[in-house]
């Protein structure tokens, strides 16, 4: 009998009756084994599972009907309604799997972020928001950052007070949580420098090894004129960065910033020592560094680096220059500077900065370079004119200012100009400043005072040195460990590992994408068999560790997870008589540096895993050995529980694909008196037989391993009038996967059943013309 006849002989009960809900237990054990098949199939190479995507979304909601509340198939759905662009969907299995898992940051946060989707008015969103915030089954750190979010939505109502109240709600669950800070910083009456300094460094702490966090620190310590203290947050950022690199945008803007901090500190040398090599590698591209070498080489007395700087500099501008008609204002008046300043050209530099102005007549940066200039080619009246009113804000227009009244010998309006320069909150640092400092010193004018330093190196002096430990050495705060639940398994058992990440030290460890580093750890995995055989699957898995924001001290983040996936499991199945040894590799927190992953906690190192997988039976055992595993197997089959009977089914399908694979020409016979295909079919037949749905949809989902041929298929014919939608979705899964002959009917027949797994599994499994995993209306 075919395939095709079995199927149209048998497909006449497109709508079969309602049975009785399964029991408990059989339902997880269903919904456990739909949501392995799911990420089994993730992790095939895509172009060898039909309709992989749309499959997998079926298979977990699937999962998801038969057990609401199954933790890992509600953070899978999480994950992929997003990435379908369903955020309804996907805010409802992230509070599903947050009932369970109700610390996990990274998940909290996103789902905050999906609950507002689609809420168009803002009264939506703030209640939203306060069903959240109020939610205390859930961490703090995850209400802090609903808090935040609402005080947001405050701060753009025009709300100042009710925004600021809820940044202190936010602030009391998690002190560094930074969208309550920014917001704070922006809104808040009567904030200090010291305040000020005191954000900044609790965004360190929350954060210690990103180069960003540190270089906030080190620019508002810099600004407030404590340029040691500064350069300690500098040399730290620069130490991050080297794992989590800058952009191009950013490193520019940073080596500019640190090496102003070293002139600012009067280190010229180390400056040259530090930046002198970056300035040669970058030439005119980074122009703001060249004026830094100039300066430092000038404070050194070395006239010829100096001089080298300044060509550089003058060659870059010189071409701009020559292509001045597709220039922007501020781009013009940069070139007039050069001429006002670092190679003083008084005609040149009016004559740019008249056309700068023309451009853009109302830039702060253009009218102080044109006041300048015209000071320079002595247009006396008219620079003071466009420079007073930038005093306040443009530490470069009081220099310019101060030098002509002292010149002119009107020290009184001279110190005025100095006093307004260098009022409160005026950072105290840069080109500029520097300049106006020896302005004053040169010619004996008063420095007004700057911020309390003994209060603010008093702030300092509170922080220690644990949170720069903790960015430059995470493995003194944490430890990664990872074991096997059982180190030998057999056949159609599961290969499961434990990752667990412990805070070792005795203060809390910030983790996540603003922390010490983020609990996500990939897992290699490699199976050596017999004859030196070896598969290896590198970055196998991505486990993301259900994490708190802060770990405390002693506690740790843990999870199991099954590593037999993808081509893996197809090792496994398709070898059952074969010793295989599977040793299972951590990197915690992989980042790209390069072309090749690389931790980014290169000292938290955990050791591989070995696990060994038994083969069904010893061959030395000879017929005797293969008869008893037989013998088990049946014995599982008739007596055995739920777990027993799934199990002796993926045994079955693993010895009648090794049978398959000898027809096939890819395994040698071995005892084919005992192990035969009549035998195996039998056994197959039985299971399909079995009085649990269960036990036949787990028996058709292992055969998806087998190799299928003609008296195979037959043996699935009862299944396609089977009471239970699992048993029929599974089927047709099997036989469209493989796309064996005759599928196409039951095909036409299934995509009008009256269970929905079953539709949907035939729509995912329809070729070409299969349903999208994602797509408009699936919400």
């Amino acid at each position: 009998m075919t395939a095709r006849a079995v199927l149209l002989g048998t497909a006449v009960c497109l709508c079969a009756a309602r049975v009785g809900a399964a029991p408990p237990e059989a339902r997880k054990l269903a919904a456990d084994s739909l949501c392995h098949s799911a990420l089994s199939l993730g992790h095939l190479p895509k172009n060898q599972a039909l309709g992989w995507a749309p499959r997998i979304r079926v298979l977990l909601e699937q999962a998801e009907r038969l057990w609401p509340d199954h933790v890992e198939v509600n953070r899978q759905l999480f994950e992929l309604y997003q990435h379908c662009g369903e955020p309804r969907r996907a805010a409802r299995a992230g509070r599903r799997y947050l009932m369970a898992r109700p610390d996990d940051y990274a998940v909290g946060v996103g789902w905050i972020r999906l609950c507002q989707a689609g809420l168009d008015r803002a009264e939506d969103r703030i209640s939203a928001l306060r069903d959240i915030a109020s939610e205390r089954r859930l961490d703090g750190a995850i209400r802090a950052a609903a808090s935040a979010e609402l005080a947001g939505i405050y701060m753009r109502q025009g709300l100042r007070d009710e925004a600021v109240k809820e940044c202190g709600r936010a602030l009391k669950l998690d002190p560094s949580e930074p969208e309550a800070i920014s917001i704070r910083a922006r809104l808040a009456a009567g904030r200090t420098e010291a305040d000020r300094l005191a954000d900044v460094l609790a965004l360190f702490r929350a954060d210690p090894a990103s180069p960003r966090s540190a270089w906030a620190v080190a620019r508002t310590l810099q600004a407030l004129g404590l340029y040691d203290e500064a350069l300690e947050y500098y040399k730290h950022a620069d130490l991050m960065a080297r794992v989590r690199v800058l952009s191009a945008n950013d490193f520019a803007q940073f080596v500019v910033d640190y090496c102003n901090a070293m002139l600012d500190a009067g280190k010229a040398e180390a400056a040259v020592v530090r930046f002198e090599p970056i300035a040669r590698r970058y030439r005119g591209r980074l122009l703001p560094l060249q004026a830094l070498m100039w300066e430092a080489y000038r404070t050194l007395g070395k006239s010829e680096p100096a001089k080298t700087a300044l060509e550089i500099m003058e060659q870059t501008y010189n071409r701009r220059w020559a292509d001045r008609q597709r220039l922007a204002g501020p781009e013009l008046a940069e070139i007039a500077w050069f001429h006002v300043v670092f190679s003083p050209d008084p005609a040149r530099a009016l004559k740019v900065a008249q056309e700068a102005l023309k451009k853009a007549p109302d830039d702060p940066f253009v009218r102080r370079v044109m006041g300048s200039a015209e000071l320079a080619a002595g247009k006396t009246a008219e620079g003071i004119r466009r420079l007073r009113p930038l005093v306040a804000n443009d530490a470069f227009a009081a220099v310019s200012l101060v030098r002509h009244f002292v010149s002119a010998d009107q020290r009184g309006e001279a110190q005025k100009l100095v006093a307004a320069a260098v009022a409160t909150g005026r950072p105290r640092s840069g080109m500029a400043w520097r300049e106006l400092r020896r302005t004053i010193e040169e010619n004996k004018l008063a420095l007004p005072a700057g911020p309390d330093r003994a209060r603010l190196k008093g702030i300092l002096g509170k922080e220690g040195t644990s949170t720069f430990e903790m960015g430059k050495a995470p493995e003194k705060f944490l430890a990664l460990k990872l074991t096997s639940v059982r180190a030998k398994v057999r056949p159609g058992e599961p290969v499961v590992v434990r990752i667990e990440l412990e805070n070792i030290s005795a203060q809390s460890v910030p983790l996540g994408e603003r922390g010490v580093l983020k609990p996500t750890v990939f897992l290699g995995v490699a199976v050596k068999g017999e004859a030196s055989r070896r598969w290896d699957f590198p970055h196998l898995l991505s486990a993301e560790l259900p994490a708190p924001r802060y770990l405390a001290p002693g506690h740790g983040a843990a999870l199991s997870l099954r590593v037999d996936v993808g081509e893996v499991e197809r090792v496994l199945m398709t070898h059952p008589l074969e010793s295989l040894t599977i040793t299972v590799t951590p990197m915690l927190d992989p980042i790209w540096l390069g072309r090749k992953l690389y931790s980014s906690s290169p000292g938290i190192k955990a050791a591989p895993v070995i696990i060994q997988r038994e083969p069904l039976f010893g061959l030395s055992g000879g017929a005797g050995a293969a008869r008893a595993a037989l013998g088990r197997i049946v014995q599982d089959l008739r007596r055995g529980d739920l777990t027993a009977r799934m199990r002796a089914a993926r045994q079955t399908a693993a010895l009648l694909a090794h049978v398959r694979a000898t027809e096939l020409g890819k395994a040698r016979p071995l005892l084919p008196g005992v192990l035969n295909k009549p035998v195996l079919l039998s056994m197959t037949g039985a299971f399909l037989r079995d009085g649990t749905p269960l036990v036949r949809a787990e028996m058709l989902s292992a055969l998806g391993f087998v190799p299928l041929e003609e008296p195979i298929i037959a043996l699935t014919a009862p299944c396609v009038q089977d009471a239970s939608g699992l048993v029929r979705g599974r089927l047709i899964e099997l036989l469209a996967g493989q796309r064996t002959r005759g599928h196409e009917t039951l095909l036409k027949l299934y995509r009008r059943d009256s269970d929905r797994f079953v539709r949907d599994m035939a729509a995912a499994v329809s070729g070409p013309a299969a349903r999208p995993a994602c797509g408009p209306g699936r919400e």
